[in-house]
Formats: structure tokens, C-alpha cells, sequence
């Protein structure tokens, strides 16, 4: 344009940039316990301006809580929004992250969410058991509870059962 006016245009030109790796993490990450040995996973996708490109797919990576190894699940549906993750162990605080990626590669992950899976039965009987006589009618019990880590949940109570020998 000139102090005259507008010229004629130019010709239109369709130009499209190269896919990148995401930018952005998926959105609304949230994770439940399902079970005493499987939690839930549900995400959003990333923003629309953070996709560069077509997400095909979001990993999972997920471990219990404090240690330095994570175990990753591939999502390759990419309508999913949501996956089962199983064969935990029950009563354990899980960390989870979600990634998208596209055919050039992953994106930044998600932050930490951190879930419980629920109580489960124990998995170890008490140690230690002793019987000992008190009188002619009655004895004394006396246990240890399992190891804390074969508790699976908080132990509410014992069932003793006996039986008279003759």
C-alpha cells in the first residue's frame, strides 16, 4: 500500500512447518485406587498450541514412591484417556507421571500424583505364636503380628481358633 491505496495481492501460499516433539504435558492428570492392587490413570490431551503436531500415543511411567525405578506403559490409542495400571502391591503409596508423544517424539511430563492403592488381605500369618498353660481350664496365647510389609493395610484383629484334644 501507498499513500494512493492498496495494491493487488499476492498469490495465497500454504506452507506447513515440520512436526516437533510435544511442548507441553497432558492436562488434568488424575489418578484413583481401583483396588488393593490396581489404580486408575485419566489425562487430558496437552494444549492444543503445545502439540506440535499429532499426538499418537502417552507412556506412563510409574513406580512405588521412593524408589528410583519406574515401570512405563504405552498408550498407543490415542482417543484413550484413561488406563488401568495392575499387579501392584496393596496398601503402597504409587507416583505416576503421564507423557504425550507424536511420531518425532515424547514431551515433557506430567507433574508427580501420587495415590494409595487400598488395603488387601495380609499376606503372612502372625509369628511367633505360643501357647502356654495357666491353669487347668485356661491358657495363655501370645503372637507377633506379620511383618509390616506383609500387612497390607491396618490389622483390626486376630481369629484364634482351638479345639480340645483328647
Amino acid at each position: 500500500s501507498n499513500s494512493v491505496g492498496l495494491g493487488a495481492g499476492s498469490r495465497k501460499v500454504m506452507v506447513r512447518t515440520r512436526e516437533e516433539a510435544p511442548s507441553g504435558p497432558p492436562t488434568s492428570v488424575r489418578v484413583e485406587a481401583v483396588s488393593s492392587t490396581e489404580i486408575r490413570v485419566t489425562w487430558q490431551p496437552p494444549r492444543l498450541s503445545e502439540r506440535n503436531g499429532k499426538i499418537v500415543g502417552y507412556y506412563i511411567r510409574y513406580g512405588r514412591l521412593g524408589t528410583q525405578t519406574l515401570s512405563k506403559m504405552t498408550i498407543r490409542d490415542v482417543n484413550s484417556k484413561q488406563a488401568i495400571i495392575s499387579g501392584l502391591t496393596p496398601f503402597s503409596k504409587y507416583e505416576v507421571r503421564v507423557n504425550p508423544f507424536n511420531k518425532v517424539g515424547p514431551g515433557p511430563a506430567s507433574s508427580k500424583a501420587i495415590v494409595s492403592t487400598l488395603e488387601g488381605v495380609p499376606a503372612a500369618a502372625p509369628d511367633f505364636v505360643q501357647c502356654d498353660p495357666v491353669s487347668p481350664d485356661s491358657v495363655s496365647i501370645s503372637w507377633k503380628p506379620p511383618p509390616l510389609e506383609l500387612s497390607y493395610g491396618v490389622i483390626l484383629g486376630y481369629h484364634v481358633t482351638y479345639r480340645l484334644d483328647n
